[in-house]
């Protein structure tokens, strides 16, 4: 059969389904395991069939999904079991343009630090307060190290990601 008659076929049947509230789809419950391992299946070969065909793409994507788990905040054991899916050379290339744009903004003296810049600061300590070494929370608070009014500034090599408690006892030091 043609997969458009397929797709009409099923689709007619869940209206049906729907319409007159019956439960036709009973009895395939007990097949429940084996349509999750054929969807699975299906999405695997849609995802080689988009690799195969252009090599190029499916690279960028790998390469894009690999930084994308690299700056999750996602527990150790997580990421230690993606992270090996990825071949070495991904981990090698250059930083994209969006983060060579991150580690250049920041000139201004403006206390105004954007919230991808604070993610990508608290990335880059594994989303560890710098200062207790700590789980950072959601409520992490992005300090300067030098002070704006003492010469500092929005780069990266002066922002870190600290915790409320060490945010508050840090900031009533620096106030004595």
């Amino acid at each position: 059969m043609n997969i458009r008659l397929w797709v009409i076929l099923i689709c007619g049947l869940v209206v049906y389904n729907i319409y007159y509230e019956t439960n036709i789809f009973k009895h395939f419950n007990s097949f429940k395991k084996y349509y999750k391992i054929g969807i699975v299946v299906i999405f695997g070969l849609g995802a080689l069939k988009i690799i195969n065909s252009s090599p190029k793409i499916g690279y960028d994507n790998m390469k894009t999904l690999h930084q994308f788990i690299q700056f999750l905040p996602m527990d150790k054991n997580s990421k230690d079991m993606l992270t090996p899916l990825f071949s070495t050379p991904l981990t090698s290339n250059l930083p994209t343009q969006s983060i060579q744009r991150l580690h250049k903004s920041g000139k201004s003296t403006k206390r105004c630090v954007s919230e991808t810049k604070k993610k990508y600061v608290a990335s880059l300590q594994q989303w560890k307060c710098n200062k207790c070494k700590n789980q950072l929370t959601a409520w992490y608070e992005v300090d300067h190290k030098i002070r704006l009014e003492h010469g500092g500034t929005n780069e990266l090599n002066n922002l870190e990601a600290l915790c409320r408690e060490c945010h508050g006892q840090k900031t009533a030091m620096e106030n004595l």
